[in-house]
């Protein structure tokens, strides 16, 4: 035993091995080799900075050869159907209840890799007992193996036991960061949803407004021919709008941008011919940025209706008009903001370096204290941590852009944002068809 175990090639062999079979070390050692940001060849320099896109939208033009007509009509489904729907799944708040969602959770996911370190963690572990004891009696509790100093390399022990020294003092600081991190990915995905919502909220309220502002025939109060023709255009302007803000951010109905799926929304009656044939004409403006200028129509049709007085008001009308088409514009340029800018490269890149160097050391580290109990505690390490990073990156894609991820989590279903907008329109365009302007005369 004492001729095999030399101690520069077991040294050699250890290290390789474990490397090899710790698929996060390795993976981290190459996005620091990757990372060319820093070096001697980073020379500051005055030209504009051009920062690329590592994982782009799909191209309109591949999209149209390969989509089909089936994939669009699912898509358009989805976003006109009559029900409502659940923004995020739904939870109850039962400890019972919770752990039968396994299957769909984070810690169901970093399983594999767990699983994975634990068979590193057990090699290196027996690795180990065999350099410095020479032996495999693993009935030992971890504290024996101090009572008898190692028979082969005792250096390779001190090793682990600075190791395990600076472990200990990454681990307050890797915690922190990753904590920090996933309250600063929820608090992204929070952003997100209120953006999201303040889109749906200002449509609502721009039906709200000229529904209680039309011009109305005597009588019953129904409202008059020209005030139901407005409004009909404006409620399908409105949804046709709301559906293409989606298709920009939502790479799920980007499909509906291509030609393909324009004329599918001209055969669902979501756009007219001579609206598709108008928005063709506009070849100056990229697609993704189409539904500005139903925005514009929709704001040009408005300022019209007053003209003809089919909108009433003053200019506290007027104003209160121009404020929520000025809000929706706003909220829904924030949406392309703020996914663009979820997060700083540097910031994510030394959460990711660290963890996997703190995960990787865990092993080596622990060895000196647990023995063969390392396997164990790797596995949980890894488990959890990574189950944290996860759903950091989870919040910093709320629609599921990167396709990283299963249906369920923390994604938002944005078809449901619709169907409730729609319903809305329809319920006060409904509602307010009824309203008698007598009715406050009689009661005094």
């Amino acid at each position: 035993m004492r001729s095999i175990c030399r101690p520069s090639l077991l040294l050699a062999l250890l290290l390789l091995c474990f490397l090899s079979l710790n698929t996060v070390g390795a993976s981290s050692f190459a996005s620091i080799f990757r990372f060319r940001h820093f070096g001697r060849h980073s020379k500051p320099t005055s030209r504009r900075l051009y920062h690329s896109n590592p994982n782009p939208d799909p191209d309109l033009d591949d999209l149209e050869d390969s989509i089909t007509t089936e994939e669009i009509d699912q898509v358009l489904n989805e976003l006109i159907a009559s029900d409502g729907g659940l923004v995020l799944n739904p939870y109850v708040p039962s400890r019972r209840w919770l752990y039968q969602q396994w299957s769909d959770s984070v810690l169901a996911q970093s399983v594999p890799r767990a699983a994975w370190n634990m068979w590193g963690t057990a090699f290196l572990c027996v690795l180990l007992r065999l350099i410095l004891y020479g032996e495999l009696d693993f009935a030992q509790m971890p504290g024996a193996m101090k009572t008898s100093p190692p028979l082969y390399m005792p250096v390779l022990l001190e090793i682990c036991q600075c190791v395990n020294v600076i472990w200990k003092s990454m681990s307050t600081l890797t915690t922190f960061l990753l904590l920090f991190f996933v309250s600063q990915s929820f608090s992204f995905w929070r952003s997100i949803h209120e953006v999201a919502r303040g889109i749906q909220g200002h449509i609502d309220d721009l039906h709200l407004l000229l529904v209680t502002h039309v011009s109305r025939r005597r009588g019953p109060g129904s409202y008059s021919v020209d005030a139901e023709l407005f409004l009909q255009d404006l409620t399908s302007k409105l949804r046709a709008y709301h559906i293409c803000v989606w298709a920009t951010h939502a790479r799920r109905f980007r499909i509906l941008l291509t030609d393909k799926g324009i004329s599918r929304m001209v055969a669902k009656g979501i756009l007219t011919i001579n609206e598709k044939e108008a928005l063709d004409r506009q070849l100056g403006v990229p697609r993704d940025q189409k539904h500005y200028i139903l925005l514009e129509w929709i704001l040009f049709n408005c300022k019209e209706a007053r003209r003809r007085r089919i909108v009433d008001g003053g200019g506290g009308m007027e104003q209160a008009i121009l404020s929520k088409f000025c809000a929706l514009r706003d909220c829904s340029a924030q949406m392309k903001a703020k996914i663009s800018t979820r997060m700083p490269l540097p910031y994510i890149h030394l959460v990711q370096i660290l963890l996997d160097l703190f995960l990787t050391m865990a092993p080596l580290a622990q060895f000196s204290e647990l023995g063969i109990f390392t396997v164990l505690s790797s596995g949980v390490l890894t488990l959890f941590y990574s189950a944290l990073f996860s759903l950091a990156t989870i919040f910093l894609d709320p629609f599921d852009n990167e396709g990283d991820f299963r249906d369920g989590y923390a994604l938002m279903d944005l078809a449901v944002l619709v169907r409730e907008s729609n319903l809305s329109s329809n319920l006060l365009l409904k509602a307010a068809s009824i309203l008698k302007w007598r009715d406050t005369a009689r009661r005094r």
